[in-house]
């Protein structure tokens, strides 16, 4: 086990004029070298971080019949409840639990207006009855933490030699039909020396994931000498990602990298926010990089001219973000869409992708 630490990006650092410049610097070269850091200074108090982990330690406690009565095959938006060993990461079981939330919407009949497949993901969260408590602390964990995902795109856009709004004036980021989603997740306790697969190892493939996790750790990044290196809890801290559209974005300058978390002797619960685009972004490699940002891609290899990440400019370039989304709900939750959306299910199906 690698035993190096990740990055820190000092958000009040990004938020101080003086002190920017040399953080964005600080935050393109975390991006370059492992893909993940630790965002500390981000103004978001104990209260609310403690209370959303606490709600959702709460309802995970909760009987499983209780938990079901949200279940997440009850809702063709993939929201809800879904019990342990029901969501698959490269074709194995995930031991987790997990509650997924999104936008607040009213569901769209996409197929008789002949819009895009992917309006099946927009539509209403199930909220647990109990804890009673849960939705506020959620609903305000999540505004808090959406600010400091904008402040860290707005950086990102820098560091990348764009302006701050660079993503808004690309017209990838709508408040009306906006794609970031969070889970409420849960691993369960296994026995002393049998660790097992409590998420299997995957990149992401929206922008960022912003992760609160409690004291137990278990979430580990693939280092580029094949070791991997634990994201150890730290308080105060959320541990960041960038996924495979800012890889894209950057020209390969940036890296998407692999994790996963293994299962421990204690009880694990985490809440990852992922700050995506809207369903209709088509994202695509910025077009005036800034020459030490096109150095960082040859040096990567990961540079769209020179083909070398041929599976993720294959699926990603040129296709709306909300297809992407949905084709990965169809991998992971097939279940779901054999039970509302068959026809989604057979056009999205692994073999087709």
């Amino acid at each position: 086990m690698a035993k190096a630490q990740l990055p820190f990006i000092d958000c009040s650092r990004l938020r101080d004029p003086r002190q920017r410049a040399s953080e964005v610097r600080k935050l393109r070269d975390a991006c370059a070298e492992v893909g993940f850091f630790y965002a500390v200074g981000h103004g978001i108090s104990e209260e609310v971080t403690n209370a959303a982990l606490q709600t959702v330690r709460n309802f995970f406690e909760l009987p499983l019949k209780e938990k079901l009565r949200i279940d997440t095959l009850n809702s063709p938006h993939t929201r809800g409840f879904m019990r342990s060993g029901g969501e698959y990461t490269a074709g194995k079981v995930d031991l987790r639990e997990q509650l997924d939330i999104g936008p607040e919407a009213n569901p769209v009949n996409w197929r008789e207006r002949g819009l895009p497949p992917f309006y099946l993901l927009q539509g209403p969260n199930q909220w647990p009855e109990r804890p009673a408590e849960f939705r506020e602390h959620i609903l305000e964990f999540w505004a808090e933490v959406k600010q400091v995902g904008r402040l860290l795109m707005g950086a990102f856009a820098e560091a990348l030699g764009q302006p701050q709004d660079y993503w808004e004036k690309m017209g990838y980021f709508s408040d009306r039909n906006t794609a970031c989603r969070m889970k409420a997740a849960h691993y369960p306790a296994c026995a002393p020396g049998k660790e097992g697969q409590g998420l299997g190892a995957h990149k992401d493939y929206g922008f960022l994931a912003m992760l609160l996790q409690d004291d137990v750790g278990g979430l580990q990044v693939s280092m580029k000498d094949g070791s991997w290196l634990d994201a150890t809890p730290i308080p105060g801290a959320f541990v960041c990602n960038i996924g495979e559209l800012m890889e894209l974005a950057s020209g390969g300058a940036f890296q998407a990298t692999t994790h996963r978390v293994v299962a421990k002797p204690r009880s694990r619960v985490s809440v990852p926010f992922f700050y995506n685009p809207s369903y209709h972004a088509v994202v695509k490699q910025v077009d005036t990089l800034p020459q030490d940002i096109l150095q960082i891609a040859l040096a990567q290899g990961n540079s769209t001219k020179k083909g070398a990440a041929v599976d993720l400019w294959k699926t990603r370039v040129g296709r709306p973000f909300g297809i992407n989304n949905l084709s990965g709900y169809v991998r992971s939750q097939p279940e779901i869409f054999r039970r509302h959306a068959p026809d989604v299910l057979q056009a999205f199906a692994p073999s087709k992708m």
